[in-house]
């Protein structure tokens, strides 16, 4: 007849059996979970790997416009203290001089306000724009002596 010698098993050769089993699965689940723990901490370093990257790049494109603010401001506040030196000339060579004029210096320009006495002084006012940058100058001379008394920049006339 059939001989079931072969699969037959005892008590113990069954337990052996079934532990060997829960062995190869508990390893294999094991094995899941690192690989699981492994790639969660792969995609948390990179994630903070790209949020500190994009904040230094946005930064660094902020750090720009910052430069090209001060490079507006430095060309206005030039533009603003050549018309001081024109009619600070202008008045060294005519005491009548009024100010009060629009003065071009090369493709820009600013205004110079009415010239001010005050007492033994007279103050100078210009104004000069360049790329939306303001510079508002009074600068305060001896009227005799044509020295400098005070340079200022001021907020708004």
């Amino acid at each position: 007849m059939f001989e079931s010698k072969k699969y037959n098993m005892g008590k113990n050769q069954l337990k052996f059996k079934i532990s060997s089993v829960n062995f190869i699965f508990n390893k294999v689940n094991q094995n899941s979970r690192d690989g699981f723990i492994a790639l969660i901490s792969a995609v948390i370093i990179s994630a903070i790997i790209l949020i500190f990257t994009v904040t230094l790049s946005y930064s660094s494109f902020f750090v720009r416009y910052s430069l090209l603010d001060s490079e507006y401001k430095d060309r206005s506040m030039a533009l603003a203290d050549g018309c001081i030196d024109y009619s600070l000339l202008k008045y060294a060579n005519d005491s009548s001089y009024l100010g009060n004029e629009n003065l071009a210096i090369g493709s820009d320009s600013c205004f110079i306000r009415p010239i001010q006495v005050s007492g033994n002084n007279f103050i100078i006012q210009a104004q000069a724009v360049f790329q939306n940058s303001h510079t508002n100058l009074q600068v305060t001379f001896d009227k005799s002596s044509l020295v400098l008394i005070s340079w200022t920049e001021i907020p708004n006339f």
